[in-house]
């Protein structure tokens, strides 16, 4: 039968199959015509984070037989699968935007950087200003200093107000 060759092929360590999801693919070749027995299958693969472990079972097994229905509908399954779970994971990576109040805060806190860096450009293009490099630098590490007081303050002030009711 071609399921004996099967077993005679090398076991590929980087898949890093769990010993229920092997016996439970020796189970599925037991009975290999039982639609039931692959879905089992797969839901297992799946919510052991081995659909790779499956996806090489099923193409091995097309290798083997050719031309096999069963193992090409459960290739179409496990990248179904595998889209859907990639869909998932891009949907709740999405950032979500940002406030005004914080994007305000964060304008807030930075504003005192650009007016340093400004500076030191308006003081280093003009040559009879060059005293504005040095109020730029000083500018640069107040802000620098005080940021974590700017934090604060700004949380204070920019902080929406609650309706007492």
């Amino acid at each position: 039968m071609i399921f004996e060759k099967l077993e005679g092929l090398p076991q590929d360590r980087s898949l890093k199959a769990q010993p229920s999801l092997v016996r439970r693919w020796k189970e599925l070749l037991a009975d290999y015509t039982n639609e039931a027995l692959h879905q089992n299958f797969l839901n297992a693969c799946r919510e052991q984070d081995a659909l790779e472990y499956a996806r090489v079972q099923y193409k091995d097994l097309k290798r083997l037989q050719g031309h096999d229905e069963i193992a090409d509908r459960m290739l179409h399954r496990i990248s179904a699968i595998s889209e859907v779970a990639q869909t998932t994971v891009l949907a709740q990576s999405a950032p979500e935007p940002l406030s005004r109040w914080e994007l305000s805060r964060r304008v807030l806190i930075f504003l005192p950087y650009l007016v340093g860096i400004g500076l030191v450009i308006w003081g280093a293009s003009r040559m009879g200003q060059r005293n504005m490099i040095g109020a730029g630098i000083a500018v640069l590490l107040l802000s620098y200093g005080l940021l974590p007081e700017a934090r604060q303050l700004t949380i204070q002030f920019l902080k929406p107000k609650r309706k007492s009711s």
